[in-house]
């Protein structure tokens, strides 16, 4: 049974997850889909899974906007469910508590999306 209240989008976009403060590297996750009071993360094997009720900090990368620059959208969460489907990585599902936009800070280096596997079988 669906028990969302808010339409999901489905987005493909990096994060970076921190446990209650910003402290993991840019490789944290990718986005598969957002709403207003949650999103959905596919999970990289290389960073260990949380456990349900631990609260993240997820900062997520947004499109670079003219005259604004890189901006991030700093998500306080908490985890509701963890899935795992088939060989894949896990899916992570976050309930969103607050949002704030911040200045995205420089990186030491960028990160190639096309060696990420595909959120979901959609084209965007």
């Amino acid at each position: 049974m669906d028990r969302r209240t808010k339409a999901r989008l489905d987005l493909q976009l990096l994060c970076r997850i921190g446990a209650d403060k910003v402290l993991s590297s840019p490789l944290g996750a990718l986005t598969e889909n957002m709403s207003r009071e949650g999103m959905l993360l596919r999970w990289i094997e290389a960073v260990p899974l949380p456990g349900t009720g631990c609260k993240l900090t997820v900062d997520v990368d947004l499109p670079e906007n003219e005259g604004i620059g890189r901006r991030v959208m700093r998500c306080r969460t908490t985890v509701v469910r963890i899935v795992r489907e088939g060989d894949g990585p896990p899916s992570v599902g976050l309930h969103i508590h607050s949002v704030r936009f911040v200045q995205a800070k420089a990186s030491a280096g960028g990160f190639d999306l096309g060696s990420m596997p595909p959120a979901t079988d959609r084209v965007v």
